[in-house]
């Protein structure tokens, strides 16, 4: 995971990962499906986790 400073407080966090599907010939359909599917489910992970620390800075919450 990469986490460079930014601005002010912020950090910027950049994590990659490689999935192969199995069995090879039906790679060509399978992780095209996979990398959709995980973009969505750790899209929304990561919208709910910005809206619970939204929601804690604002009511003074600190650890």
């Amino acid at each position: 995971m990469d986490l460079p400073a930014e601005e002010l407080g912020r950090t910027r966090a950049r994590c990659r990962y490689t999935a192969v599907a199995r069995p090879a010939w039906l790679r060509f359909i399978i992780e095209p499906v996979a990398a959709a599917y995980f973009s969505r489910v750790v899209g929304r992970r990561l919208a709910g986790l910005k809206a619970s620390c939204e929601r804690q800075a604002g009511t003074g919450f600190a650890g």
